[in-house]
């Protein structure tokens, strides 16, 4: 699937406006946010979609094994010499379907970020259709102010900041990502020693 060119970010200036302010730079910065968010959103997807591949393929490996070695235990002998290989088997099976559930809960990561994104374009559509509020520059900050609340991850504020600031939406996707690692915000299966809640 071909990528469409991303739109040049003027930045916003509706805590400061001055006389380049328009209301039209503002919409585009808006549109900006929303295409940085929806791109970080299927990032997200696309790499919990490869974490799933791969654990289940694991698994398939490690089941795979399992059965193998039960095959070859033979009646009348104990399983004393199998045990230890089938433990640890059975534990990296048991550890890849933790994984596994963990990367499934990118729907619900991924269904809060497309809220967030139907959330910001709601307000936008509202602010644009209200012509005593359009042209007013403290209204966009409101509106900006009231996306930046609903953010639940401290990598989707610095985004926000950032196309606010001018940012392009690939620098933006890149802070966005390298925060979002470094904070360690999606949970791994070790993390909940074993311990798995779903959604």
């Amino acid at each position: 699937m071909q990528s469409a060119p991303q739109p040049v970010n003027p930045g916003s200036s509706s805590k400061q406006p001055d006389l380049s302010w328009s209301q039209a730079k503002e919409t585009i910065t808006m549109l900006c946010l929303a295409t940085a968010q929806v791109e970080a959103a299927q990032k997200d997807a696309a790499e919990s979609v490869s974490s799933l591949v791969n654990s289940f393929t694991k698994m398939a490996s490690d089941s795979q094994g399992i059965l193998h070695m039960s095959q070859s235990v033979k009646t009348g002998t104990t399983l004393e010499s199998h045990a230890q290989m089938l433990e640890s088997a059975a534990a990296a099976l048991n550890k890849e379907i933790n994984d596994s559930i963990v990367s499934f809960q990118f729907h619900d990561r991924i269904s809060q970020k497309l809220s967030h994104v139907n959330h910001g374009l709601s307000l936008l559509a509202n602010l644009i259709s209200d012509s005593k509020r359009i042209f007013n520059p403290e209204e966009w900050r409101k509106i900006q102010d009231e996306i930046a609340k609903s953010y639940t991850l401290e990598c989707e504020r610095l985004m926000l900041k950032k196309i606010l600031e001018g940012a392009t939406i690939s620098e933006a996707l890149l802070l966005y990502q390298n925060n979002l690692e470094s904070s360690h915000s999606i949970p791994s299966a070790d993390a909940n020693n074993g311990d798995i809640e779903l959604f």
